[in-house]
C-alpha cells in the first residue's frame, strides 16, 4: 500500500459460491480502501454483497461453499489471503472485529455476558478470570449498561435487545482493533433503539480511534456515521464517492433510486416510490448492466454491455453509460434536508 494513512486496501475481491444452480459471483470484482480514523458505508439492497464483501474482509467467509477466487486484501500492510489460518485468525480477533447483524445469535445462552465478554481477554491475553470479568464490567458500562457490576452476570436473554447489542458491540471493541466492521448493526431494534446503538458507535469511534465498515441499507445511517459511501448491486460496485459527493449528486441510476424509495420527513400521505422489479438471480444475470431490467434511464447498450467505472469528480466514480447525465440532475434532496438528517423531494 502507498498510502501511509491506509489501513484497509481491497482490490479486485472475488467471492463465489457453488450452488445447484452452478457457481455464481456473489462479489465481482470489488476494490475498496479504508484510511485509519475513517468510516466507509456499504450500502445496497439486500443480496448485493455487502455482507460477503465483509466476511471476506475479516476472514469469517463459509468455505465451502464459498471460496475467494480472485483479489488482494492487505490489511496494515499484510495481504490477509496469505497468512496461514491461525495467524489470520489472530488478527481477526485482536485487530479486526465484527458486530453482527443478529446480537442474539452472536451471544451463547448458557454462558453469562460477562463470561463471553471476558473470554476475549482470557484468549487473546492469557489474563485470568478475576481480570477478565473486571475488564468486561468496564467494557458493559463504555457501552452504557446500568448497573453493569451487577449486570455482568446476567444471561443473554436478560438483556432487552437493545442491551444485547451493546454487550455485543462491547466484545467487539474489548481489544481495541483497528477496524470494525458492522454489518446491519441495528436490525431488528426499533427506531429509538436503533438511534442509539448509532451514537455509541460514533462516539466510540471518535474515543478510540476506530476505522470503521459500516454495512446497511439505511441511507441516515450512512450518511450521518461514514466518510465515504461504496453502493453495491448484484455483487458490484456501482458507484463510490465521499458523503457529501453522492448525497449531493448521485451519479447512478441505482443510487437515486435508493434515495428515491427512503421515506421521507415531508411525504405526508404520498406514496412511497420503489425501484420496480427484484434484485437478480446472480446465476443468471443480464448480459449487459445488471440493474438495466429495472432502470428508467436504460438504453440499447445497458442491455448488451456491461458498463466499467468512470471518474466524475475526484473520487467520485460511477458504473453506468449515462453517469454524467445522472449527475448532472443534481442532489435529490431538498434544501437543507441534509443538514437536518431528513431526506427531501426526490426531482
Amino acid at each position: 500500500m502507498n498510502n501511509r494513512e491506509e489501513i484497509l486496501s481491497v482490490s479486485n475481491l472475488t467471492v463465489e459460491f457453488d450452488t445447484q444452480e452452478g457457481s455464481i459471483k456473489a462479489v465481482d470484482d470489488v476494490s475498496v480502501s479504508l484510511n485509519r480514523g475513517e468510516a466507509l458505508a456499504i450500502v445496497g439492497e439486500s443480496g448485493s454483497g455487502k455482507s460477503v464483501t465483509s466476511q471476506a474482509i475479516i476472514g469469517t467467509l463459509p468455505m465451502p461453499p464459498g471460496r475467494i477466487s480472485g483479489g488482494q486484501i492487505y490489511f496494515d500492510g499484510q495481504n490477509l489471503l496469505e497468512l496461514a489460518p491461525a495467524k489470520r485468525r489472530a488478527i481477526a480477533g485482536a485487530r479486526i472485529a465484527m458486530i453482527s447483524q443478529d446480537a442474539q445469535s452472536a451471544l451463547d445462552s448458557r454462558f453469562t455476558v460477562g463470561y463471553q465478554i471476558g473470554e476475549m481477554f482470557r484468549h487473546h491475553r492469557g489474563w485470568s478470570w478475576k481480570k477478565s470479568r473486571a475488564a468486561a464490567i468496564e467494557l458493559l458500562d463504555k457501552v452504557r449498561i446500568p448497573n453493569a457490576a451487577s449486570r455482568v452476570n446476567d444471561y443473554p436473554h436478560q438483556f432487552s435487545g437493545g442491551m444485547q447489542q451493546r454487550a455485543v458491540i462491547a466484545a467487539a471493541i474489548s481489544l481495541e482493533p483497528d477496524l470494525l466492521i458492522a454489518d446491519e448493526p441495528t436490525t431488528a431494534l426499533d427506531v429509538t433503539v436503533q438511534a442509539e446503538v448509532m451514537k455509541l458507535l460514533h462516539d466510540l469511534k471518535a474515543e478510540l480511534g476506530l476505522s470503521m465498515i459500516l454495512v446497511t441499507h439505511d441511507l441516515a445511517q450512512a450518511y450521518e456515521t461514514a466518510d465515504r459511501v461504496s453502493v453495491m448491486y448484484a455483487g458490484r460496485i456501482v458507484e463510490h464517492a465521499d458523503r457529501d459527493q453522492i448525497f449531493g449528486a448521485p451519479a447512478h441510476p441505482y443510487t437515486r433510486g435508493l434515495f428515491a424509495a427512503t421515506p421521507r420527513m415531508d411525504q405526508g400521505d404520498t406514496e412511497l416510490v420503489v425501484i420496480p422489479g427484484t434484485t437478480p438471480n446472480l446465476a443468471a444475470l443480464p448480459k449487459g448492466c445488471a440493474f438495466a431490467p429495472r432502470c428508467s434511464y436504460r438504453q440499447d447498450a445497458c442491455v448488451t454491455e456491461r458498463p466499467q467505472a468512470v471518474t466524475l469528480a475526484k473520487g467520485h466514480t460511477s458504473a453506468c453509460f449515462l453517469a454524467s447525465d445522472v449527475y448532472a440532475l443534481g442532489s435529490p434532496f431538498s434544501k437543507g434536508a441534509l443538514d437536518k438528517g431528513q431526506e427531501g423531494e426526490t426531482p
